[in-house]
């Protein structure tokens, strides 16, 4: 084994793990309307590290979270009013 090939080996045996804890910190209720900038940004002020941002939207992508995080207002689909006419003169637009 090379030294680069135990440095990689090394590297990613801890990788899910660090993936499961970013997953975990950012589905949390206090990161979960916020972008995966505006998470790393927050946790960097409190002096944790877990990954880069570039890292973190890997995760996401991977887990198929990449998306509007927001909790989004679904509104109902409006109903065109329909205008019949009986006779003429009786619809105007």
């Amino acid at each position: 084994m090379t030294p680069a090939t135990a440095t990689q080996t090394r590297l990613w045996t801890g990788a899910g793990s660090i993936s499961r804890l970013t997953l975990a910190v950012l589905n949390s209720a206090e990161f979960v309307d916020r972008t995966p900038l505006q998470a790393y940004a927050v946790l960097l002020e409190r002096g944790e590290y877990l990954c880069s941002v570039s890292t973190i939207y890997r995760i996401l992508a991977a887990n198929a979270q990449v998306k509007d995080r927001r909790r989004l207002a679904r509104h109902p689909a409006r109903a065109r009013p329909e205008l019949i006419a009986t006779g003429p003169g009786q619809v105007f637009t």
